[in-house]
């Protein structure tokens, strides 16, 4: 006789277990991250060209000297970047903890995966937090005290080899 789990919240009763929930979580993570890279490449090349942006932040007088509006490029990137971070935090909170610090791992996580990527890949980074995930599970089953370590080795390895990252490509700018 299988032995269910029933868990009391307010008023609702819920009789599945704690395993079928995460697999629908994991079911609608997967869901929603894979048209989100596509989304948030097409809602910043709709509105500003990815030059205006840089321009922006190399030199804001300079930018704003030639027309461009830097205020609306700042409100533009800030929002799409908030859109995300809710968005990533949204799909982790079923498979996280809520305690002091929480963010600390993905913030670390974040670094490595845009590191090993190369600033301003978009699809590049979600190829290489993949390589990363593959990384960190082959380590678990094969040398979980160095589960840790691997997205660190990862990037070491990436940028010995390309130290512009995975996908970036090397480019001379003027200031």
């Amino acid at each position: 006789m299988e032995r269910r789990t029933v868990v009391i919240v307010g008023d609702s009763l819920f009789a599945d277990s704690l395993s079928q929930v995460l697999a629908q979580s994991n079911r609608v993570t997967v869901a929603a991250c894979v048209p989100t890279p596509g989304a948030a490449r097409a809602a910043i090349a709709a509105h500003q060209p990815d030059a205006v942006i840089v321009a922006v932040t190399e030199d804001r007088e300079a930018a704003t000297a030639m027309g461009i509006d830097a205020n609306r490029v700042y409100l533009l990137t800030f929002t799409v970047g908030t859109v995300l971070a809710a968005l990533g935090g949204a799909l982790a909170s079923p498979t996280t903890s809520l305690v002091p610090g929480v963010g600390v791992n993905m913030i670390v996580l974040s670094f490595a995966v845009v590191a090993t990527a190369g600033l301003g890949q978009i699809e590049g980074a979600m190829l290489t937090a993949l390589l990363i995930g593959l990384g960190r599970s082959v380590a678990v089953y094969f040398a979980p005290e160095f589960e840790v370590v691997i997205p660190y080795i990862i990037m070491v390895a990436v940028l010995l080899i390309r130290p512009h990252g995975l996908f970036g490509r090397p480019e001379l700018r003027r200031v």
